[in-house]
């Protein structure tokens, strides 16, 4: 075999075999030194988001920041329930009175209150001694004194007259009443009201008038009209100062209010 020829120039680099198996990993060298720093490479895509870690310790309060602008007012809030009354308070102090104010106006006078109903009229009383007589005048000159009446006084007539006789009447002399007069003692009313009446005969009511006495002989008018189906039939004096009044009234009322209203007279 002759000597080896120079060596030749590269043939074409031939397909690319394929890729073998991993050999072992061998023993780790000693560290190089740090090489220069490589230009920074594309950022990777984002990996997904860790677990949240621990809560810090909590920082100090920070400086209070400045105040803000005032918000609109908000809208009013429904009326809260009424709270139940409290206690009732104690008793504050009486206050210092006041100074008196001034007087008022004076009042307009009021109505005059209606009339009373008049008195019964009280007894007569008792008449006084008679004084003594005079002395007699001093007669006139062509005088003759005129002679005092010895009979007693005529009783009153119905017709006036002149008269005749000559002697003059004595001061205190009384004429007697003619017999049949009559003499106005008042008026009594008869008035009731009854819820349920049932009248089957002649009623009687006694009725206060002064100056009657338990011996006069009455007679009465009435002064008006009676109530319907009323009707007063007798009067009479049942004792000194008062009279009784005999009357009827309807045979059946039912809230009846009745009245019958009569003068009453004496018979001299």
């Amino acid at each position: 075999m002759g000597d080896a020829g120079a060596q030749g120039p590269a043939g074409p680099m031939g397909l690319q075999g394929p890729k073998g198996d991993t050999g072992p990993a061998g023993a780790t060298g000693p560290a190089g030194s740090q090489g220069p720093k490589g230009d920074t490479g594309a950022r990777g895509d984002t990996g997904s988001q860790g677990a949240t870690g621990a809560t810090g310790a909590t920082g100090s309060k920070g400086d209070t920041g400045a105040a803000g602008a005032q918000g609109p007012q908000g809208l009013k809030g429904d009326t809260g329930a009424t709270g139940a009354i409290g206690p009732t308070g104690a008793k504050g102090d009486t206050g210092a009175t006041g100074p008196k104010g001034d007087m008022g106006f004076t009042g307009a006078t009021g109505a005059t209150g209606a009339k009373g109903d008049t008195g019964a009229q009280g007894p007569q009383g008792i008449q006084g001694a008679t004084g003594p007589q005079g002395a007699p005048g001093v007669a006139g000159s062509n005088a003759t004194a005129t002679p005092l009446a010895s009979n007693a006084p005529a009783a009153l007539g119905a017709n006036a007259l002149t008269g005749t006789s000559s002697a003059a009447a004595r001061e205190d002399h009384v004429h007697p009443l003619p017999s049949g007069r009559l003499v106005s003692l008042g008026t009594v009313t008869v008035t009731e009201t009854l819820l349920v009446s049932l009248a089957l005969g002649m009623k009687r009511m006694a009725l206060t008038l002064s100056g009657v006495a338990t011996t006069d002989r009455l007679v009465f008018v009435p002064t008006g009209v009676p109530t319907a189906g009323c009707e007063a039939v007798n009067v009479y004096a049942s004792a000194a100062n008062q009279v009784t009044v005999a009357y009827f009234v309807p045979a059946l009322g039912i809230g009846t209010t009745y009245s019958i209203a009569v003068a009453v007279y004496r018979i001299t």
